[in-house]
């Protein structure tokens, strides 16, 4: 009698570990899908085809629906180029992405909140670069260009929102040298 009850409980044991192990294969089937799901509505979004800079930005948090924050990067990197953003470059931000039409209530918003909260890790510029080289491959050379001047042009107001001292030196060395990086960026 009691070798039985211990098979039985040795069977529910088994069945347990089963279920918890297809439990966590459907989970991960799942999660690959939804990762896959994600990479294909930004390849839509975007027309990037490339894996590598599809993957990137999903590991970045954009997603389909938040491509449009990736013109706000730029901005984004040259504010934390100090080490810290000031309150008159966080209000540049946002009115940035006020002009691009993103709703306050929105998850590219609480995204965009996320990067002036807490410096985001330079994986986030390198993807913005890679993004820069691929919209190359679709876009008219006068595009590009157009693309360049604004986005460089949009830093610089980020970068001046501070003001400096007494009008002199409004944009730190810290603040060139990233608008610098960001104008490399389209011609590499």
């Amino acid at each position: 009698m009691f070798g039985d009850g211990l098979s039985k409980r040795g069977a529910l044991l088994e069945q347990s570990y089963a279920y918890e192990s297809d439990r966590r294969l459907l989970e991960q089937g799942r999660a690959e899908s939804q990762r896959e799901a994600e990479i294909q509505a930004i390849r839509d979004a975007s027309q990037i085809t490339d894996q590598q800079v599809l993957t990137e930005l999903i590991d970045c948090g954009v997603r389909a629906e938040s491509m449009h924050l990736l013109t706000l990067v730029p901005l984004v990197h040259v504010a934390w180029a100090n080490g810290h953003i000031e309150q008159q470059e966080r209000l540049a931000i946002l009115q940035a992405a006020e002009e691009e039409g993103i709703p306050c209530d929105s998850p590219s918003f609480a995204l965009l909140e996320g990067w002036l909260h807490k410096r985001p890790e330079r994986l986030l510029l390198k993807t913005w670069k890679d993004y820069v080289a691929a919209i190359r491959l679709f876009v008219s050379p006068a595009s590009y260009v157009a693309l360049q001047v604004t986005t460089v042009s949009r830093a610089w107001k980020v970068a001046e929102a501070a003001g400096g001292i007494l009008g002199f030196h409004k944009v730190s060395r810290a603040e060139e040298a990233a608008i610098q990086e960001l104008n490399l960026a389209f011609y590499q």
